[in-house]
């Protein structure tokens, strides 16, 4: 199973690596596209976005970023990261989770 968060924001579950990646795409694309639309509504000017990617055991860190270019002020940032979590350890997560909502 790959966990998907942004930040403390949980993505999604998804059984495989390239499942989990192309949902980060996804989520990436629209935050971009949300990103751009309000630099343009205030009129910040020419942007630059950028995108790392990292790999570590067990898990996949992204890190994205608008900044304007007149003066490299940072807009926009997000951080999704895929966490590889063996079936056996997410059924005993969720069970722990779910016992603490009763």
């Amino acid at each position: 199973m790959f966990l998907v968060y942004d930040y403390e924001e949980f993505c999604g579950v998804y059984s495989s690596l390239l499942l989990a990646k192309k949902a980060v795409g996804e989520h990436l694309g629209l935050v971009k596209k949300y990103a751009l639309s309000q630099a343009e509504k205030l009129d910040f000017g020419d942007l630059e976005c950028e995108l790392r990617k990292e790999e570590r055991e067990r898990t996949w860190v992204y890190s994205f970023s608008v900044k304007a270019k007149s003066n490299g002020m940072d807009l926009h940032c997000r951080r999704p990261i895929i966490y590889e979590c063996p079936v056996d350890e997410y059924d005993s997560v969720t069970r722990r989770l779910m016992e603490k909502r009763r």
